[in-house]
């Protein structure tokens, strides 16, 4: 069942028994209220009519069932008998009513049971004591409330009307009300069921509503683009690899070919060691790679050591040596890095390598010397910082913004090897290590990237 129709039957259903319990409570009272009040009617004659018997010496018999007969039309079928203490009758009134009441009512009278009133058909009968100047006097009255009868079919009659009358209004009601809601929801619901896996970039739109749907869609699309970044680094998961083992190969290469043309034997022995550590670090940078795909997907569980940042970025910079020979690098510290700590950081070995080396054979590629300056400092809020700038043709405003996406290549990339996913992997290890990382240009006309961390001291 759509919950449109929910809405609708159990709204409607609600509100019809809740209104009908309401109806229904104010006929009742209303019941109860005219019952009483007739009572006391019949209560209230009773008592007159024997005041006017009894303490009027000079009321003739004849001339009170006269004034009776005269006013009967405000109790309809109205019969009133007066006894006196031994039970006897004194008075009676017109005969046109018969009024039967069983022995025992005068019985629990005489019991000193001051009132007592039942319901006959459509009579009402009420049996009551009355004292009268030390005398004691018993009466029984019997009616038909004519008029309020009349007033509570009327009740009855209008209660059902508006009872009808609401029912419809409220099945109205719930169809528009039942439609605002859910249709929002099924607008929704449609545009989520455009998406595929293929294509992953269009968004959910808004409302502007700012309700509990708003909040809906916003979160959709928030992790819509979690679920596109995932996706897409999945599938491009082999460039990521191709990219990363590439540097590595290629200073095995380097290094095969100058072990193959020597002779000495000392040089094969340190050649084939070297390639043995080569290959090792592929492999672990393979095992590297995996691990930043299960952050991807969420499955990443971090190890976190204690790393230096000098000695990764040193360890980068000989493995460059060996892949561009004629490549520098100009690195400083400030002076207020006098300590250790204040150098090390909580992370991953392998991953922070792949991200510095990334970024330093960047420098060294798109520099116009083959030459990178990096620069280490510390901040006030607890970061440590690392500057690294090259001589190369600087970005446009209008390519920064994308320097981070998948396969982005700037103007300055032309005829230069890459597909556009170093940067991006950089990006994603920086944020796995809570950092930050923003390219710049440098006062002096160099790009600068810099790279935020939380150092431990």
């Amino acid at each position: 069942m759509k919950l449109k129709q929910k809405i609708q039957i159990w709204f409607s259903i609600s509100f019809m028994a809740f209104l009908g319990l309401v109806l229904l409570s104010v006929y009742i009272l209303y019941a109860a209220n005219r019952r009483q009040e007739f009572v006391q009617r019949l209560k209230d004659k009773s008592k007159t009519t024997l005041r006017l018997l009894i303490d009027v010496e000079k009321f003739d018999y004849d001339l009170l069932q006269v004034l009776d007969k005269n006013t009967i039309n405000t109790l309809y079928d109205e019969k009133i008998l007066l006894f006196d203490s031994s039970g006897k009758m004194i008075y009676s009134s017109i005969d046109d009513t018969r009024i039967l009441f069983p022995e025992s009512l005068l019985t629990q009278l005489k019991a000193e049971k001051n009132e007592l009133n039942y319901s006959e058909n459509d009579f009402e009968i009420h049996a009551q004591r009355i004292k009268d100047k030390g005398k004691l006097y018993f009466g029984i009255s019997k009616a038909r409330d004519l008029y309020g009868n009349k007033k509570m079919r009327f009740l009855g009659l209008t209660l059902l009307t508006v009872y009808g009358l609401a029912v419809v209004g409220i099945i109205g009601l719930t169809r528009y009300l039942s439609h605002q809601i859910s249709n929002p929801i099924e607008k929704l619901s449609n545009e989520i069921s455009k998406f595929s896996a293929v294509d992953l970039s269009h968004r959910v739109s808004i409302p502007a509503t700012k309700d509990e749907i708003a909040l809906l869609a916003n979160r959709f699309n928030s992790l819509l683009e979690r679920v596109e970044g995932s996706f897409v680094f999945q599938r491009n998961f082999i460039h990521h690899l191709s990219h990363e083992l590439k540097t590595p190969i290629a200073v095995l290469v380097s290094n095969l070919e100058k072990t193959m043309i020597s002779e000495d034997h000392n040089n094969w022995k340190s050649g084939i060691e070297f390639q043995k550590n080569g290959l090792m670090q592929i492999a672990e940078v393979i095992n590297t790679l995996l691990e930043l795909s299960k952050f991807e997907s969420g499955n990443f569980e971090k190890q976190f050591h204690d790393v230096r940042l000098d000695e990764v970025i040193f360890d980068c910079m000989s493995e460059l040596k060996q892949l561009l020979p004629g490549s520098t690098f100009d690195f400083t510290f400030d002076q207020n890095l006098n300590q250790p700590e204040l150098m090390t950081v909580k992370g991953e070995p392998a991953l922070l390598k792949i991200a510095f080396l990334n970024l330093l054979q960047n420098a060294l590629n798109y520099s116009k010397d083959e030459k990178a300056w990096i620069r280490f400092f510390s901040s006030a809020k607890g970061t440590i910082s690392i500057e690294i700038q090259n001589s190369g043709k600087t970005l446009p405003d209008s390519e920064i913004a994308q320097l981070f996406t998948h396969f982005f290549r700037g103007k300055n990339s032309r005829n230069k090897n890459g597909v556009g996913l170093g940067l991006v992997m950089v990006g994603k290890i920086v944020s796995i290590h809570l950092g930050e990382i923003k390219y710049s240009i440098s006062e002096n006309g160099k790009n600068k990237f810099l790279i935020e961390l939380p150092a431990l001291g």
